[in-house]
Parts: structure tokens; sequence; C-alpha cells
């Protein structure tokens, strides 16, 4: 499983490397908008990660791979 929760880790940091560098080419302002986005972004995903796994039955191993793997690197 380490294997699947690395490549979700690269995935993730390369998904914040693009969100971030679109934010800002579009934004110009002297708040960190890009970083305000992707952490918004990534932490309304784990709360419905988590939710699914918690009250819908998905796989626990889901909410290791994307929440700690893809998320952790995204936010």
């Amino acid at each position: 499983m380490w294997v699947w929760v690395a490549l979700a880790g690269a995935a993730g940091a390369a998904s914040r490397y693009g969100v971030h560098r679109a934010m800002e080419s579009r934004v110009v302002s002297a708040l960190p908008w890009g970083t305000i986005a992707v952490n918004l972004a990534g932490s309304l995903a784990l709360g419905v990660v988590a939710g699914l796994v918690l009250h819908q039955g998905v796989d626990p191993d889901v909410q290791v791979i994307a929440g700690t793997g893809f998320l952790g690197a995204f936010t």
C-alpha cells in the first residue's frame, strides 16, 4: 500500500503546483490566493473522503491513499 500512497502523494504535489500556478497567473495580489485556494479545496475534499469512509462504508484504504497520500501532499 505504501507504493499507492507515494504515487498519490506525487500526484497531489503536482496538482498543488498546478492549481497554485493557475491562481497566481490570474490574480495579482499581495495575498497568496493560490495557497488559500489549495488549502480550502483540500480541506473540503478531506472532509468528503472522511465522510465517505465513516458513513458510507467505503474501504478505509481509500482514506489512507486519498487522504494521507494525495490530499496530504496537496495541502
